[in-house]
């Protein structure tokens, strides 16, 4: 009796705390069955699963779609949205204590919050509709659980409001994880230029580095076949001679004058080696049915839950507009999506390499809170006070620094190396809703007229639509925001 009533305290110590963590877990699981009234949509919204959780969801008009997608979204995805935002506005330290304090520095820096505000005045009316019709239905997905989601509990933590500001923010997330890293390449691109010996080129750059940077190798794909011969003795460029590159001195470098990297330049061995989307299109003239195929691969790193959310997305025809059927992927903090199909037209993006950052290099021997030094004397910097929240911890006051070169990105006095940078995500305008502009188009030709306004990370848009017509367009933001569509294939061909 005795070792019986053991067992029975030891297994009830055991599977009680299970039980309620188990209890705690399917609280936290979204509402699959049932009616739900809310205040925040004009007519009814229909939300239907398939048997792996997609959701179809359908919708009057197209701001109760917005107020749907956002419940499902709040309601399978709130903590990934949630960090989305905190990363490109600097807020993490917020949930995760000091040991996010880092980066969180690395991010106010550009101050993405008051962008994403800034691009919010900037939609248009009905863009702005869409994005409070988000907000509101991912707030009422979250509060319609009974439990809030896991993580929090794991943090000890409350999850806050979702803003309509917050699904710029998310945009700004997809910023930084495809153009981020192009500072630090930028930096070790220039620290290596000016190790190199011989002549310089063009636009300031040694004639050596075109050996370590090639602008272009056979491996290259031409896009049409004029380009091809382009590609003709690409890999036969010389070996720099010693005078140019003396990798036996390498041992020196730490004495040179130029100062020693202030970044590492060897990757991280645990980092995937890179990001490499790809996309293909076929016309019509080559198909059964005689509409084009479009086949799209959007890489990114693999992350738990993945980056992308399918869903369906339909408003029925009526008196005023025609029928919207969208299926494919969203992005969970977005109220579109960002790669499929409407039945006229289907549509992919693979990220697009380009020079969308500025660095510069400043000699600075000293640096204050509102000035710098440099061999040709001070050099003023506005500052901008950030306040980091820092969970069990006071406040932490960052100042961001911007002089005539940019925002200031890493300094080393010490090493006479000061790195100011500018980026296009920290313009307002780069940055916008009219990706919605793609769901009602109905042929490549619109598709592709659409493209230049597209605010979103410099991607490659491939797109075909049912008459078989396919595109590849390359949207490109200047300087001074204007935009470019370059269409290289338009027209009945396969490429």
């Amino acid at each position: 009796m005795r070792i019986r009533s053991v067992i029975i305290v030891c297994v009830a110590v055991i599977l009680a705390p299970l039980a309620i963590v188990h209890g705690v877990l399917r609280e936290s699981l979204p509402q699959l069955d049932g009616d739900m009234a809310h205040m925040g949509v004009l007519a009814s919204v229909t939300i239907d699963r398939d048997t792996r959780g997609v959701p179809t969801i359908e919708a009057a008009n197209r701001v109760d779609l917005a107020y749907g997608t956002g419940f499902v979204h709040g309601q399978d995805r709130f903590f990934q949205m949630d960090l989305l935002r905190r990363l490109a506005a600097g807020e993490l330290s917020e949930l995760f204590g000091e040991p996010a304090l880092d980066q969180d520095r690395k991010a106010r820096i550009f101050r993405f919050r008051t962008v994403a505000r800034e691009s919010l005045r900037m939609a248009t009316p009905e863009q702005r509709a869409v994005l409070e019709a988000y907000a509101r239905g991912v707030n009422a997905g979250l509060s319609g659980l009974h439990s809030r989601p896991w993580e929090y509990w794991l943090l000890r933590s409350v999850p806050t409001d979702w803003r309509p500001e917050d699904t710029i923010l998310v945009s700004l997330a997809m910023w930084w994880d495809l153009q981020y890293g192009d500072f630090d390449r930028e930096i070790v691109r220039q620290e290596v230029n000016a190790r190199l010996g011989g002549p310089q080129c063009e636009s300031g750059w040694k004639c050596g580095l075109s050996f370590l940077y090639p602008p272009r190798t056979a491996w290259d794909a031409p896009n049409s076949a004029a380009a091809a011969p382009s590609t003709a003795g690409a890999d036969s460029t010389p070996i720099p001679p010693p005078e140019v590159l003396n990798v036996r001195g390498a041992g020196d470098v730490a004495q040179a004058s130029w100062p020693a990297p202030a970044l590492a330049v060897f990757p991280d061995p645990w980092r995937p080696p890179g990001i490499g989307s790809n996309n293909w299109a076929v016309a019509g003239r080559l198909t059964a049915t005689g509409s084009a195929l479009v086949a799209n691969d959007m890489h990114l790193n693999q992350r738990v839950p993945a980056t992308w959310y399918r869903a369906r997305l339909r408003v029925p025809a009526s008196a005023t507009q025609p029928a919207l059927d969208l299926n494919g992927v969203t992005l969970p903090g977005a109220p579109l999506v960002v790669a499929g199909s409407n039945g006229h037209i289907a549509w992919g993006f693979t990220n697009s390499y380009g020079d969308w950052v500025h660095v510069q290099h400043v000699a600075c021997s000293a640096l204050g809170e509102r000035e710098m030094q440099t061999p040709d004397g001070g050099v003023p910097l506005s500052v901008h006070d950030e306040e980091i929240r820092v969970r069990g911890q006071q406040p932490v006051r960052f100042p961001v620094r911007t002089g005539p070169a940019g925002v200031l990105y890493a300094a080393h006095p010490e090493r006479r190396a000061c790195w100011f940078v500018r980026w296009l995500a920290q313009q307002p305008a780069a940055t916008n809703m009219n990706l919605i502009s793609l769901e009602r188009a109905t042929s490549v030709a619109q598709a592709v007229a659409a493209a230049p306004t597209v605010g979103i990370p410099q991607q490659n848009l491939v797109i075909g639509d049912e008459a078989g017509h396919i595109a590849w367009t390359r949207c490109v933001l200047t300087s001074d925001l204007e935009r470019r569509s370059t269409p290289s294939t338009v027209g009945n061909g396969n490429a």
